[in-house]
């Protein structure tokens, strides 16, 4: 059947289809040379049992499936190939000569094989052509489906026949364009907008993806195309209606029918207090996907006057916010940063001498423990040496900036991305001074933050600060099936209407185990980073507390604490029910404390460890907390009392903790010229304490991202007393272009940071 007008169009194809055979041998290798086969050994029955005792004792550390994407002759896409490492391992054999030489002739032939592809690929980068470029050749093979727009022959009296109806340039135009709208909006437009919106927060780079997508897209848009080509048109007319309708609501719901879903905080929604909008949500994909089918069924010479220019708009729009989006992007998108390494292999080393420990506990609101207490009293003799400052508020409320806030000290600056955010923090007088002090005093200042850059920027900002965060050889290990399902997760939540929604949800660390690292010289187990308090209670009760450091150990610890769910227990055991409440989630954060503190006495070192325990922001909870609720204790050095003190009447605030860190560890000698908060003893009676709320400006460009839900670059500072009585919709009125002239109640406005204009 004939698809193509013109022969040069059918070269034109035939030519991209061998570009798409090039670029697919350039997927399967690396830029290393094969090198030579090894010569198959003739071995004794005593080698052979000797290297598989090796061989089990390796595997049995071993249980994931893993894709050995830098191995030379396995390449950048070996991911379609799985490597699975709990199994019992092949016996090697004991071989003749003549088995020796059939398996070197073998695997001499491989390699050949290996070599050809290799010289092929490295022909075609010589003359500038690269997998990236290629991928976009890729890209436009769909629209050759419909070049005759541009070079059309007239119609001969021959091709008025009725199979010549079947491949009409209209009836192409009228199917490609849905198809594409479509596919392009979900294999392409939707994952893409989330990932660039956020990408420090997943472990994997574009790079790992793009030319799947790519691929994906292509031969999605062509089979689906042919196939409806070659369908009669009384029924894939109705078909095509439909799938302009489903391209049409996927832009729809992306861009304007999720705002009802509020901030997405990595929390999962609460399914049953959107149902209404969920309703209205659903009714609107129905009413679009029924229009196409009426229009067909009554107006059917109307029908395609809608279609076709509809779905080209749109694509249009899509095609433009992509490109957007890639000439925007930043370098780390592309590039695997190799340089740093957060290193968790000496998590738990301490020094005989003197400690300062660090706990932040994620969402462990005040009220939170209050209500712990409350519940469980005896809970509070874990923490009898502490001050309870039961009155604390954070500065802002979610993990970034919080967390990143309560590490540099710094007050958020509006940023023209997120890089420069981070890098004006941690260049930030605060920032330096606190970790210029802690080193001037003998200080080994070390950080264990799983997934830092989501939270702190690239390691190249803060490296000098961590004696942990160390250049390393890394090694990264791609599961390419939990990506593919990560990828599907973000395009069927953002796309999806709301009742189907629950089925894409995706939490904070859903795409933990996409990427693993291996580090030279450490062990993937060693190096890791506990996420959850599970996962660092079972590291910390297996290595165990050491007193070998060379130097006093300050240490951030961080665990994703009380967060939702809450499915820890206090044993600090993973359920697969949530819990109703956060008291036993919240008492697994305790008792890790209370591990921590009974190795600290085993070791003789309790007394000369400081310890600070706080939280990034609120409970984050709307019922029991509110998002500034933080919570803070302090134990000093040589602590020992009875009972627990609760300070309520002093005023601290996040801002505090640097220097709070700072007065426990240097004493007299700390100077706090260079920040903004009061460690507590100087905090003034009278302070007025402020929050910072994010929001967009018109005239800074936007960054995103998703655990904050910040589509926004500045923040605001407010009376933190009048923080949720603002009328939101009045005070950012003075920074929308339109109705300059509205009054605003500025009362509860006391420091705007954003742009000069």
């Amino acid at each position: 059947m004939k698809l193509f007008s013109t022969g040069q169009n059918k070269k034109a194809f035939v030519f991209l289809l061998f570009l798409n055979t090039v670029f697919a041998l350039g997927q399967n290798l690396s830029d290393g040379v094969p090198q030579e086969p090894f010569a198959v050994p003739v071995i004794t029955r005593e080698e052979a049992i000797e290297v598989n005792k090796e061989a089990i004792s390796f595997l049995n550390g071993k249980d994931r499936t893993k894709d050995d994407s830098n191995n030379p002759l396995q390449g950048t896409l070996s991911g379609f190939q799985q490597i699975t490492t709990n199994m019992e391992p092949i016996a090697v054999p004991i071989i003749t000569n003549e088995q020796a030489e059939e398996a070197n002739k073998e695997a001499k032939s491989y390699i050949n094989k290996e070599l050809f592809k290799y010289k092929t690929v490295a022909f075609l980068r010589k003359i500038g052509i690269t997998r990236n470029t290629l991928s976009i050749l890729i890209f436009l093979i769909p629209i050759l489906l419909i070049s005759d727009i541009i070079r059309r022959k007239k119609s001969s009296g021959e091709k008025k026949a009725k199979i010549w109806d079947y491949l009409s340039l209209q009836r192409r135009i009228l199917i490609l364009f849905p198809i594409l709208l479509l596919v392009f909006g979900l294999v392409i437009f939707v994952p893409w907008s989330v990932y660039f919106g956020n990408h420090t927060q997943f472990p994997f780079i574009f790079q790992d993806f793009v030319n799947r997508d790519i691929l994906i897209y292509t031969i999605s848009s062509c089979v689906l195309t042919l196939l409806l080509l070659i369908i009669p048109p009384i029924i894939s007319n109705y078909l095509v209606g439909i799938i302009a309708g489903l391209g049409v609501c996927v832009y729809l719901q992306v861009m304007f029918m999720n705002c009802f879903l509020g901030e997405m905080n990595g929390n999962e929604p609460e399914w049953n207090q959107h149902l209404f909008w969920g309703v209205v949500n659903i009714v609107i994909w129905i009413v679009i996907l029924s229009v196409p089918v009426f229009l067909k069924r009554k107006y059917p010479s109307f029908f395609s006057k809608v279609i076709m220019p509809t779905t080209a708009i749109i694509l249009i729009l899509e095609i433009t916010a992509t490109a957007s989006m890639l000439l925007a992007a930043q370098d780390s998108v592309w590039e695997r940063k190799n340089n740093y390494f957060c290193d968790g292999s000496n998590q738990f080393q301490l020094s005989k001498e003197k400690n300062v420990i660090v706990f932040i506990f994620d969402t462990l609101g005040s009220n939170f423990v209050r209500l712990c207490f409350e519940q469980s009293p005896q809970t509070r003799d874990i923490v009898k040496d502490f001050i309870w400052y039961s009155d604390a508020r954070s500065n802002y409320k979610f993990t970034f900036p919080g967390l990143h806030h309560e590490l540099t000290g710094h007050i958020i600056e509006p940023a023209k991305d997120l890089y420069d955010l981070y890098r004006r923090s941690w260049e930030s007088a605060s920032s330096k001074s606190f970790y210029k002090q802690l080193k001037e005093n003998g200080y080994d200042a070390r950080i264990y933050l799983s997934n830092t850059s989501k939270i702190l920027g690239q390691e190249e900002s803060f490296h000098e600060y961590f004696s942990n965060v160390t250049p390393k050889d890394i090694y990264y290990i791609i599961n390419y099936d939990l990506l593919r399902h990560c990828l599907i997760d973000i395009s069927g939540f953002s796309a999806s209407p709301f009742l189907l929604k629950k089925y894409f949800f995706y939490g904070d660390d859903f795409a933990k185990d996409v990427v693993e690292q291996h580090v030279n010289q450490i062990s993937y187990d060693d190096a890791t980073l506990p996420i959850n308090n599970q996962q660092y209670y079972k590291k910390m009760m297996s290595k165990r507390i050491t007193t070998d450091a060379n130097a006093p150990i300050f240490a951030f610890h961080y665990t994703r604490g009380s967060h939702k769910p809450w499915t820890i227990d206090e044993k600090c055991q993973t359920h697969d029910t949530p819990f109703d409440g956060p008291v036993p989630t919240v008492k697994s954060c305790f008792h890790i404390v209370s591990e921590f503190i009974r190795m600290l006495k085993e070791k003789q070192i309790y007394d000369q460890t400081a310890i600070l325990i706080c939280s990034d922001h609120g409970g984050n909870d709307s019922n029991l907390s509110t998002p500034y609720d933080m919570t803070l204790m302090i134990k000093p050095f040589n602590s020992n009392n009875e009972t627990i003190t609760i300070d309520n009447t002093t005023k601290i605030q996040s801002i505090d903790i640097l220097p709070s860190l700072l007065e426990m560890a240097c004493g007299d000698k700390a100077d706090f010229d260079s920040f903004e908060g009061f460690p507590p003893s100087r905090i003034p009676a009278e302070r007025k304490r402020t929050a910072f709320v994010a929001f967009k400006h018109p005239d800074i460009p936007k960054f995103s991202m998703r655990d904050s839900n910040m589509t926004s670059n500045c923040f605001a500072e407010y009376s933190l007393e009048d923080v949720n009585n603002i009328n939101w919709k009045k005070a950012f009125i003075r920074y929308m272009p339109l109705n300059k002239d509205a009054k605003v109640d500025e009362s509860v406005l006391t420091t705007y940071y954003g742009s000069s204009k």
